[in-house]
């Protein structure tokens, strides 16, 4: 287990370095994206294109948050977050889609505020012992990915609010206007590693906004997956704006 909390003043090419090489995809007229994120530790993302010569579309979606505190300090971007080992679960507030937990080795408490996919509700209950891989870092913005398994390594709960790594050399779609330049939203392919999944790596691909399923090899439980609004700049006037960003959730169910 290991517990990094520290300040920081990374620059934005700091941030950047810990997000690894991009990946080729297979499929036509596909964005490729960052094959491993240090900081999602096994969720692989890739966009996938929309309707050629369309402009592309953000569907209205709204982002899906995610905000962490570390013994009762939440997380801005001049901290390192690195939090790994078995939690208790100490409470669960439906209403306000909180989640309080408490590392067993050394009792640091944590509290996540998330955006559960709609119709869902968390998959533990207080007293629970979980596993929790929680990483955050900046530089002016703020990556960060949650992971919650079960003791038997069942993914129970997946946030992220962060980069991607992305070719904006052949978008399937026109990029549209934003306050900082242009910006293409893109569909974007998330892949889910879970022992009860038969392979054990499941991979669901989701427009802006969308909501989907993965189900378990029994059919008993699920994986619903939401994803926000997927993008990428194709040209960029603001420093403290990330080039792309896409925010996802994931609750068994």
């Amino acid at each position: 287990m290991k517990k990094t909390i520290k300040d920081s003043s990374q620059t934005q090419q700091e941030g950047n370095a810990r997000i690894s090489s991009v990946f080729s995809c297979s499929v036509l007229l596909c964005i490729a994206a960052a094959s491993f994120l240090s900081i999602t530790v096994g969720v692989l993302f890739s966009g996938c294109g929309q309707a050629v010569g369309t402009l592309c579309s953000d569907n209205n979606a709204s982002e899906l948050n995610l905000s962490i505190s570390v013994d009762e300090v939440w997380i801005s971007s001049g901290s390192v977050v690195d939090l790994t080992g078995e939690a208790i679960v100490l409470s669960v507030d439906e209403d306000k889609d909180h989640l309080e937990l408490e590392l067993t080795k050394d009792g640091t408490l944590i509290v996540l505020s998330v955006t559960l996919p709609d119709g869902t509700k968390f998959p533990v209950s207080e007293g629970d012992t979980v596993t929790v891989d929680i990483k955050s870092q900046g530089p002016f913005w703020v990556n960060q990915s949650v992971k919650i398994r079960s003791l038997n390594g069942e993914l129970l709960l997946s946030q992220y609010n962060g980069e991607f790594s992305g070719d904006t050399s052949d978008l399937p779609c026109e990029p549209v206007e934003a306050t900082c330049g242009k910006v293409a939203y893109i569909p974007i392919t998330l892949h889910f590693q879970d022992p009860s999944f038969q392979p054990e790596e499941k991979s669901i691909t989701l427009a802006p906004g969308e909501q989907g399923e993965l189900i378990t090899a029994t059919g008993n439980e699920k994986l619903v997956i939401q994803v926000g609004a997927p993008r990428i700049y194709t040209s960029l006037d603001c420093l403290d704006v990330p080039p792309t960003w896409v925010t996802t959730s994931a609750v068994r169910q």
